[in-house]
């Protein structure tokens, strides 16, 4: 099992994490509407500042990732103990960690250029959650605005 959760587990955890996103259009407590994104817990939102700053929450992310990562598990281990052994070529897995090397070199360049500020928690709460959905991350989205009213204000 060991093998296969450097192989396979570690891998798919990052491949559905950065591929699926849960997004939240919130009103926060005293401040303004934002959009942010996580699943289970808001781990990334816009600056309450700046249109172009996020925000990265690292505990939230670490938790995230966690959960993510218990579910691979638990899919991987339920799979390979009863109905069929799984075996990962070295090829597939080297493609795969080659793709997570790839994808955290451009994060860490990304977070590095623009303005993104990281916290050890979030600091604000969250009053309202307006709308939330899913979405793939090559799919751009806009929440829908007009459900934002002053009934939702209060």
């Amino acid at each position: 099992m060991k093998k296969l959760a450097f192989r396979l587990v570690f891998p798919l955890t990052f491949i559905s994490y950065v591929l699926f996103e849960k997004w939240w259009y919130i009103i926060i407590v005293d401040g303004p509407d934002k959009t942010a994104y996580g699943f289970p817990l808001i781990n990334c939102s816009d600056s309450l500042a700046s249109s172009l700053e996020y925000y990265y929450f690292i505990l939230e992310t670490v938790f995230n990732i966690s959960v993510f990562t218990l579910f691979w598990a638990v899919i991987v281990y339920v799979i390979d103990r009863f109905t069929f052994k799984i075996s990962i070529s070295g090829i597939l897995a080297k493609i795969s960690l080659m793709l997570l090397s790839i994808y955290l070199i451009a994060f860490t360049y990304i977070s590095i250029n623009f303005n993104t500020r990281f916290f050890l928690k979030r600091d604000f709460g969250v009053q309202t959650v307006i709308e939330t959905g899913y979405h793939f991350i090559w799919v751009d989205f806009e929440p829908d605005y007009s459900k934002i009213n002053t009934e939702t204000r209060k």
